[in-house]
């Protein structure tokens, strides 16, 4: 055990010289986007994975984070080392997403591209949410006075946009030999996704309203002149400080999409394997109040000039309604749905 215990230590130790050492593009040979061969891979799914880059001199190092690594693709979301297929199929023959990686240093690139296939063994994943919205941009603090003695009132954070809602979508799932075929449509843009899977693990919507967006903060109010009294004795009071902007309001979540669900007889047994998400998508946060600003300086014998209000948080956003799921058994005719 003990030997099994430092042979560990010491291949961690070479894996970790291999992540710190310095990275030459122009010494890199390829580029390998690394996973387990035993992956249950399906769409919406999610897998471990590691690029390697493979030297002219045979040395393997490991540059899933480096920050000179580019990691793209229309069909793939990168999270450290994770990776969550994002992409929809058009039609049941597709069965990979493509990826891009590009190593960059000063005026030297090396690119390549793999393919991640699908075994469809994985959860299917049918996710739809709405979208989010947009914050409200923060606000500046203000700038000193040039005329007047107390300071500008800070401008008041912009109100976050409403999040979207989820879809309505019509889906029917009908089973082939081992495989479940799963054919959703959204109704308003038509829009039709085409899924299959041995249905191992979940097979889920996700239909949610998007998030609203945060209220921007409001900017600090400006500070007030100082105190003053000039050659011919006349004095000047000091400013007070003008009062922070409040912050902006967030806003409501997208309301849940509607799912209409028709199965198959053939593949009721699917019905304890399935997860709908309709939920109405949270409410943004408030953005956070401005500080006021402070007074100018009194001199010898005057009252001090009063400081700014902080400004006020704005309110949170309400979550957004939930919508609504139907599911129905009964037969239909799968073919035109495959073409």
């Amino acid at each position: 055990m003990k030997t099994l215990f430092s042979f560990a230590c010491i291949a961690l130790f070479f894996v970790s010289c291999g992540n710190t050492k310095k990275l030459k593009v122009g010494e890199i040979n390829s580029l390998q986007f690394e996973y387990s061969p035993g992956a249950e891979i399906n769409y919406g799914g999610i897998i471990e994975a590691r690029i390697k880059a493979i030297m002219h001199n045979g040395e393997e190092l490991d540059i899933t984070n480096h920050r000179k690594l580019d990691f793209s693709s229309e069909g793939v979301n990168k999270s450290g080392k994770t990776f969550k297929i994002t992409h929809h199929p058009l039609s049941f023959d597709e069965n990979y997403v493509t990826i891009s990686m590009t190593v960059s240093d000063k005026e030297e690139t090396f690119e390549a591209r793999d393919t991640i296939y699908m075994n469809f063994l994985g959860g299917l994943l049918i996710s739809a949410p709405g979208d989010y919205g947009e914050d409200g941009e923060d606000q500046k603090d203000r700038g000193d006075r040039i005329l007047l003695r107390d300071g500008k009132e800070g401008y008041v954070g912009a109100n976050g946009q409403p999040g979207f809602a989820g879809g309505n979508y019509e889906a029917y799932i009908w089973k082939e030999g081992d495989l479940y075929y799963v054919y959703a449509r959204e109704l308003n843009t038509l829009q039709v996704w085409r899924y299959k899977t041995y249905a191992t693990r979940l097979v889920s919507f996700d239909i949610s309203g998007g998030q609203g967006g945060d209220g921007g903060d409001g900017g600090g109010g400006g500070d007030g002149k100082d105190g003053s009294k000039d050659e011919d004795g006349k004095i000047k009071r000091p400013g007070a400080g003008g009062n922070g902007g409040n912050g902006g309001h967030g806003a409501n979540g997208g309301n849940g999409g509607n799912l209409h669900l028709i199965i198959h007889p053939n593949a009721s047994d699917i019905s304890s394997q399935l997860k709908y998400d309709v939920s109405g998508g949270p409410g943004g946060e408030g953005g956070k109040g401005g500080k006021g600003g402070n007074p100018g300086e009194a001199i010898s014998g005057q009252a001090g000039g009063s400081k700014g209000a902080n400004g006020r948080q704005g309110g949170a956003g309400n979550w957004g309604l939930n919508g609504s799921t139907n599911v129905e058994f009964k037969e239909f005719d799968s073919i035109p749905l495959k073409q």
